[in-house]
């Protein structure tokens, strides 16, 4: 057996003279013995090496752990419904969550179930890492959720997973008694969550080599920033790539030596409403197929940190066989959802990462995809044999004839429930197409390669829940693959991850176009026409039309993304050009003085904006200035050579130490980032060097 000795006397160290609770010091006591290490390179990233995937996963905790405590500690918080007790009303929203989804009560009930002793062990020794590194460093523990068990680790799969499809939306707008989905209105979600994806397969290389790009966007801060880790296991589990906080499982950009695979957040019709028929003389009861039925009732206590005390709030939910029920102005509602119906299967979710991370190819892929555990998300995928791929993942359900997903049903029949989920082979894909590509920017799925390649919209029911709207992103990509630039070298595809234009045929091009044309003879908007008239379409950071263009056109591409209201032209663009002027003295300002990279000591000039490929948004920070926060991070460029060999290529906005401004490591790739350069990338397999390249 290969020993590692600096992880066995780590853990010594970390079982000897360290404060805590007595909980938690007798959990880590009793925690097996790990034989692991912890290997960072020059830039900090780490690899979690072990005898066994356990060992290796007990590493990667500890050195998460020492990037990023306070993010991992705040979801496990979260995860437990504890949330309010850390960051007061805002967390109660959270915790609200884990008692509807009945989170604990799952996991009791399927965790030894659900999943494969080999998960489980990995999990438990997560969280055994965690532990570990929580002991050793007891001021920056809070109390509450400690010590943790492969359980927590779960739990935390069960929380989050119903979010990226908009459950969160929908139950927010439902409790608050905004949101009356029966009389036409829709849960609005953030329109701009995103991210990009490409694949290329030999035919279209310059070179012959197959390219994954991995770009997934998240907020660069907080439990949902990406971390950058590798795990090595002399059991067989190698893998690398992004990972949120407190898992043990890369998900966001996942790469091994043979196989990578892309997310993309997709928006299927996950959600139905059923309007029930209730009585104000049976208060605990909903009618159904000719019968008073009971609903099965909870009560709940949320506890809400206000000052030094925790205020306990109490709540009752209520489920009707459909799902989850809220009292709107239309009535009582009753929402349905993919997770609900299924808790075991959602509960699997931890399981499906660990096989998609060990494919070995499209087809192992695609075989851990009928799992049926990740309820949504696109996947752009390819392997080192040259096969590519895309697919539409989505856990449709099997709507009744005649029922839209888009449409409130009525609660008073039970043929009206769904009868399952659809195949997976139900959902669009594309497979090595005859363009050599396929992409993903959080469009429709049938626009995703060439024309002839693309699935045929026609050919899928209108009810199916598919989503079906176009990006910027989308269709630059499209024309940046097109068989006219083809084929691609590495450097092109390497440019091109950082392009900053929006199309021609783009609602931000339409929208200015529009605006131009309406303006363009009153003299008041004389200065706005003149700017938008000279704008080039790209938001480079030395545009002066740039932010203007997108301040005016935000509120118009909401409401198209919505279907809201669009505000006048000339009234908001009033508003705009006198916010714009107190703000900045002027309509103009250079994009890159305003939109800012601040990290540490660091705060230089950004281009990019919502919805390009180079996508940043950011956030006011006062005296005229806005800080980057979103969107183009961490990304991967994979490539595997005629002959099999790996290239990894990839960069990150910050670094590896997330949460440790001490650190070096703290905002080393922030001034790279904004230069574009990238690094070359260790695989999961040693290890090659890490030096700076421009695009």
């Amino acid at each position: 057996m290969k020993m590692y000795v600096t992880g066995l006397i780590s853990a010594m160290l970390a079982l000897s003279g360290c404060a805590g609770s007595d909980a938690l010091k007798t959990d880590v006591a009793n925690a097996p013995a790990y034989d692991w290490v912890i290997d960072r390179d020059e830039w900090g990233i780490p690899t979690g090496k072990g005898e066994t995937d356990a060992d290796a996963a007990y590493a990667l905790a500890i050195a998460h752990a020492e990037d990023d405590f306070e993010s991992i500690q705040g979801v496990y918080f979260a995860a437990n419904g504890k949330a309010g007790l850390l960051n007061g009303r805002e967390g109660a929203g959270s915790d609200f969550l884990y008692h509807l989804f009945e989170v604990q009560t799952r996991v009791d009930t399927y965790y030894e179930q659900a999943l494969s002793a080999d998960v489980k062990a990995l999990l438990e020794a997560y969280a055994d890492g965690l532990n570990a590194y929580a002991m050793q460093h007891p001021k920056e523990v809070e109390k509450g959720i400690w010590p943790l068990s492969g359980k927590d680790v779960a739990q935390t799969y069960l929380l989050f997973s119903p979010l990226f499809y908009g459950v969160d939306s929908a139950v927010g707008g439902l409790a608050a008694g905004t949101l009356d989905p029966c009389s036409g209105d829709i849960a609005k979600s953030d329109h701009f969550r995103g991210s990009n994806a490409f694949a290329v397969a030999p035919k279209a290389a310059e070179n012959g080599s197959t390219y994954l790009l991995m770009n997934p966007h998240n907020p660069w801060d907080g439990p949902l920033s990406w971390y950058e880790g590798r795990v090595h296991s002399e059991q067989g589990w190698r893998v690398a790539g992004g990972m949120l906080s407190g898992t043990p499982f890369p998900s966001g950009a996942v790469y091994t030596d043979a196989f990578a695979y892309a997310p993309t957040v997709n928006r299927p019709d996950l959600i139905d409403y059923f309007l029930l028929t209730t009585s104000d003389d049976r208060p605990n009861q909903y009618f159904l197929d000719g019968t008073w039925t009971d609903f099965r009732i909870e009560k709940i206590q949320l506890k809400v940190k206000w000052g030094p005390i925790a205020i306990p709030v109490s709540r009752t939910l209520k489920y009707s066989v459909h799902g989850p029920a809220f009292e709107t102005p239309s009535g009582w509602v009753a929402m349905s959802y993919p997770d609900y119906h299924a808790p075991e299967t959602a509960l699997k979710m931890s399981e499906q990462y660990y096989q998609m991370g060990k494919s070995r190819s499209v087809i192992g892929f695609l075989e851990a995809l009928e799992m049926r555990a990740v309820p949504s998300f696109n996947f752009v995928f390819a392997d080192r044999a040259g096969d590519i791929g895309f697919i539409y993942n989505a856990n449709l359900p099997n709507r009744a004839e005649g029922v839209s997903g888009v449409d409130c049903v009525r609660g008073d029949q039970s043929d009206l429930l769904w009868s399952g989920l659809l195949p997976l082979t139900a959902n669009p894909r594309v497979l090595n197409p005859n363009s050599g590509w396929v992409f993903s920017a959080n469009a429709s799925p049938f626009y995703v390669s060439r024309d002839d390649d693309n699935p045929d919209k026609e050919t899928y029911p209108i009810n199916i829940g598919i989503d079906d709207r176009l990006t910027n992103r989308a269709r630059r990509l499209s024309e940046l693959l097109s068989d006219d630039a083809a084929p691609f070298s590495r450097s092109y595809l390497r440019q091109l991850k950082f392009d900053e234009a929006y199309s021609s045929q783009s609602a931000m091009a339409v929208f200015v176009r529009d605006t131009i044309q309406a303006l363009e003879n009153d003299p008041e908007f004389s200065e706005a026409v003149s700017l938008l008239s000279g704008w080039d379409l790209i938001s480079s950071a030395d545009s002066r039309a740039s932010l203007f263009a997108h301040e005016l056109f935000n509120a118009y591409h909401a409401a198209s993304w919505w279907g809201g209201e669009v505000p006048e032209l000339k009234d908001h663009t009033r508003s705009i050009i006198d916010s714009m002027k107190e703000r900045y003295s002027q309509i103009d300002p250079v994009l890159g003085d305003v939109v800012r990279h601040m990290r540490g000591a660091i705060d230089l000039p950004l281009g990019g904006g919502d919805d390009t490929l180079r996508m940043i948004r950011s956030v006011d920070v006062g005296n005229g200035r806005r800080r980057a926060n979103y969107g183009d991070g961490m990304t991967f460029l994979i490539e595997w050579t005629r002959d099999g060999e790996q290239f990894v290529h990839g960069f990150h906005q910050y670094g590896s130490a997330l949460g440790r401004k001490e650190s070096v490591h703290f905002d080393d790739q922030a001034t790279p980032f904004v230069e574009k350069k990238w690094r070359n990338v260790p695989s999961p397999l040693p290890v090659a060097s890490s030096d700076l390249e421009t695009q």
